[in-house]
């Protein structure tokens, strides 16, 4: 029985080693083939994104208020080192029911809603800035004031080395 004992350990013992011998150089092997090079170029985003309300601003077709949003692609510090996309989303605060639509590159209305997306890009080669004009609407007979928030993404988008 004792032999059988120090028989069993000394496989037991030889499997544990020739384990531990397999795995790295296993591992290793897997690792070497899927290593992956990712090579990134990024650039200084320069941008302002700024809001231009007032009180009298009214539209002359629906008698609806409206503000302006104004993104560009440059400030006091220069012009943009890569070309950015843009998501300017405009909800109603707190339970405030308002509906918001703007006027779209082809001078007409974007379809009424309660959480409004603008999306665009601007680019790197020469100052551009695109203007926004949102309409603002209740969906309350009464008249109410509409209480919303404007905050807005930007991303660059893909630079090539120059």
């Amino acid at each position: 029985m004792n032999k059988i004992n120090r028989l069993g350990l000394i496989i037991i013992l030889l499997c544990i080693f020739s384990i531990a011998a397999i795995v790295p150089v296993t591992y290793t092997l897997y690792k070497e083939g899927k290593n992956v090079s990712i090579r990134t170029v990024t650039g200084k985003l320069i941008y302002d994104v700024s809001l231009d309300e007032d009180p009298t601003y009214l539209d002359p077709e629906t008698n609806n208020p409206y503000f302006f949003v104004t993104i560009k692609n440059n400030n006091i510090m220069g012009l943009t080192d890569a070309d950015f996309d843009y998501n300017i989303t405009i909800k109603n605060k707190n339970d405030s029911i308002g509906l918001f639509s703007y006027v779209q590159d082809n001078n007409e209305l974007s379809e009424q809603s309660s959480v409004l997306n603008i999306t665009g890009s601007l680019g790197k080669t020469a100052p551009e800035e695109k203007t926004y004009k949102v309409i603002v609407t209740s969906n309350s007979y009464d008249e109410e004031t509409v209480l919303y928030d404007v905050s807005y993404d930007i991303s660059q988008k893909r630079m090539e080395n120059d």
